[in-house]
C-alpha cells in the first residue's frame, strides 16, 4: 500500500473512531525503492501493529511481537493468561 494511502487510512481511523490491524511480517524485506512508513507512524494510538521473525530469521520459528496502545496490550495480556 502507498504512503498516501496509509495517510487516508489512518485519516478515516481517526474520523471514524475504528482500530487499524497492520500485520507487517515483510516490512524489512526491501529490495528497491524507498522504505514505506507504516500505518502505526499516522495513527499509533488506532493501530495494532503486529511483526514477526519467522520470515526473515527462520521461518520454522514463531516468534512475533505486538505494538500497540497500553490498554490493548493489557488485554492481550490477560487472554493470553487463561
Amino acid at each position: 500500500m502507498s504512503e498516501e494511502r496509509r495517510k487516508a487510512v489512518a485519516e478515516l481511523a481517526e474520523k471514524y473512531d475504528f482500530l487499524i490491524i497492520e500485520n507487517n511480517p515483510y516490512g524489512e524485506l526491501r529490495y528497491h525503492g524507498k522504505d514505506i512508513r507504516p500505518i502505526k507512524t499516522f495513527a499509533p494510538e488506532r493501530t495494532i501493529y503486529l511483526g514477526t521473525f519467522s520470515k526473515i530469521f527462520a521461518p520454522g520459528f514463531r516468534i512475533a511481537w505486538i505494538v500497540a496502545p497500553e490498554n490493548i496490550v493489557d488485554r492481550f495480556e490477560v487472554a493470553t493468561d487463561c
